[in-house]
């Protein structure tokens, strides 16, 4: 296999905790023997928990001295509520290591590969670079912009409509397109809707067709026009209705 093929293997892996590992980066890393073996498979399932190349390594084991690491992301270089990757690479033998993509995290930026340097381990850098950066798109923007990273999702009609005449506007796409907006609800911290929505046709906002957390449902209302029974205020996800003073005192106490 080639360098390319273990990094797209990395990648894989990496998206196996889509929409779970915010506000950290998805990250894998495949561990390859001198044979071309792969010893070790490991990816970062949830922020506060091991990195993927710590659950790479314990895979591997004592396999992993003299082995090549693919990680799609520059190991960290700084302690957090983890230990430093770049360290732990060192310290299991690893002799080689192909990262995707450099970490514009400050706390890393070039100094994960630097510190592997410095250990005598040899750095190859750019491997399926284009990928990695897509896959971790949102987690770039909030680092180098320190802004949110904003996907805008509406349906449409082959005629330019967004509802029907008579406002009917459920299910005007089919199951797939509503799958790959379940899918899009779950890669993203938030989902922000306007009260005329929540009216029109009381959605959940949750992600139901596709297995994952309910990213947290945010309601533009400075009216507070929401029904105390609408179907986002349920307990399935959390909740932020952003109102005015102009709203009704008494019903933001009752919601």
């Amino acid at each position: 296999m080639t360098d390319e093929q273990y990094m797209q293997r990395a990648l894989a892996l990496a998206l196996e905790a889509e929409g779970n590992t915010s506000p950290n980066p998805m990250v894998g890393c495949v561990i390859v023997d001198d044979e071309g073996n792969i010893v070790g498979e490991g990816y970062h399932h949830k922020a506060g928990e091991p990195h993927a190349e710590v659950n790479a390594l314990a895979e591997a084991k004592h396999l992993a001295r003299g082995a090549t690491a693919y990680v799609t992301l520059e190991p960290c270089a700084h302690f957090g509520r983890t230990g430093p990757c770049c360290v732990a690479l060192a310290r299991a033998g690893i002799k080689k290591v192909v990262v995707a993509c450099t970490d514009p995290n400050p706390k890393v930026a070039g100094q994960g590969l630097e510190y592997l340097r410095l250990q005598g381990i040899e750095v190859v850098t750019g491997v399926c670079e284009q990928e990695a950066l897509r896959l971790n798109e949102r987690f770039f923007t909030w680092i180098s912009k320190e802004r949110p990273f904003i996907t805008l999702k509406y349906s449409m009609t082959l005629y330019g409509k967004i509802a029907a005449r008579t406002g009917d506007s459920k299910w005007i796409t089919g199951e797939e397109a509503r799958t790959f907006a379940h899918r899009l609800r779950r890669q993203h911290d938030a989902i922000l809707v306007g009260i005329g929505t929540v009216l029109a046709d009381d959605p959940e906002l949750t992600c139901r067709m596709v297995q994952g957390k309910n990213p947290l449902r945010v309601v533009l209302d400075s009216q507070l026009r929401i029904s105390l029974m609408a179907t986002v205020l349920n307990p399935a996800a959390d909740t932020i209705i952003i109102t005015s003073l102009e709203a009704d005192a008494v019903k933001a106490v009752a919601l």
